[in-house]
């Protein structure tokens, strides 16, 4: 006959550890509770056998060995060993219990509630349902391991059956924080002076429990279904941000200019309205990029602002042998600049001329390609 051991002791569901002085204080006792040597004892004995305490043993039996108990108990019936005495839950402890174990078996409570809704000790029922009702208490066991590692949303359940939420102190720091955030377009750092809190703590709480909120202000229109894991891939700015470029968004849209749109919205920087334009609406900025470029008789392109300001310059290169300090000198320019543009976009006439002017020192030169 095969007899358990506490190494081939098959678990229901795996349990926490003892710690480890714990564990070399039982070990022996419970080896022999496993051992054919000690069959004709029961727990109590050896228990004092050990020096320890009987209810501490069975405790540590119960809750880190639960086969070892019913084995042994099996084992000694089949050998006419039964003593007689009674196991398992009392008439009164069933009744005590009776409304908690309903509870925990039907509703998501946890325990600390169910045992405050009953009037019953917590430490108390935790046992009585590690120790009766392992069903219940495996059931638990496995929706703690389903919830370990997955990103809850806010109000979910998690392992232990307690709601995925921040707690009632930091909701009613931020709370008129959030109200400012959600209802105006002030910054982050002004509303955070206005109400007192921190800027960082209040971006992290944002991110943390009011993502979507994050999302609509930045212009988003989320789905019914949005979870949380897809997000949209052109960038959005704050509400402050957009107020300020919406005029000349607007002008954009109408056919005016880059520079044009920056100049009547008193934008200073016609970069960064591009680069605002670029990021926040792709198919207005290449729609007002190609509007913004001329194409010239040679067939290429440049933009429509370099081409207004070189243009009468370029014509006169064309059209005579004069230097290209002397044309630049006549329109205002800068000779270095306008060799750029010519060589970049009429690099045929270039080398046309270089070859005509070879003995000129202010003739234009291109390397061999």
């Amino acid at each position: 006959m095969h007899h358990p051991t506490i190494e081939n002791t098959c678990r229901t569901y795996p349990r926490f550890g003892q710690r480890p002085e714990t564990s070399a204080k039982y070990r022996d006792a419970i080896l022999a509770c496993s051992d054919i040597g000690h069959i004709g004892m029961n727990v109590s004995e050896i228990a004092r056998e050990f020096g320890l305490s009987p209810a501490a043993l069975n405790n540590q039996l119960r809750r880190h060995f639960p086969d070892v108990i019913p084995e042994r108990e099996t084992l000694r019936r089949r050998l006419g060993l039964a003593d007689n005495f009674f196991r398992g839950a009392t008439r009164t402890s069933l009744n005590q219990y009776a409304e908690a174990v309903r509870l925990l078996e039907n509703t998501d409570l946890t325990i600390p509630e169910v045992a405050d809704r009953c009037r019953v000790s917590q430490t108390g029922l935790r046992e009585h349902v590690l120790y009766y009702h392992k069903r219940i208490a495996e059931a638990r066991h496995m929706t703690r391991v389903q919830a370990a590692g997955r990103q809850l949303l806010l109000g979910e359940k998690n392992g232990c059956n307690q709601a995925h939420a921040p707690r009632r102190e930091t909701v009613e720091r931020y709370a008129p924080a959030l109200e400012l955030f959600r209802t105006t377009s002030l910054p982050i750092t002004v509303i955070c002076w206005r109400c007192g809190v921190r800027t960082g703590a209040f971006r992290s709480y944002l991110h943390k429990w009011h993502k979507e909120d994050v999302l609509r202000r930045r212009g988003f229109s989320l789905p019914p279904d949005w979870t949380g894991d897809r997000l949209p891939k052109v960038k959005r700015y704050s509400p402050s941000a957009a107020e300020r470029y919406a005029p000349a968004i607007e002008l954009l849209r109408s056919g005016a200019s880059m520079h044009d749109a920056a100049f009547a919205a008193g934008i200073t920087s016609t970069e960064r309205l591009r680069c605002y334009v670029k990021e926040h609406d792709p198919g207005l900025a290449a729609r007002a990029k190609a509007a913004n470029r001329v194409t010239m008789s040679n067939g290429t392109s440049c933009k429509r602002e370099s081409w207004e300001l070189f243009r009468d310059a370029v014509g006169e290169y064309l059209d005579s042998e004069e230097p290209v300090t002397v044309i630049a000198a006549r329109h205002g320019l800068k000779a270095k600049s306008l060799r750029t543009f010519l060589r970049k976009h009429f690099p045929e006439a270039v080398l046309a001329r270089a070859r005509r002017c070879k003995d000129n020192e202010d003739s234009l030169s291109l390397p061999d390609l």
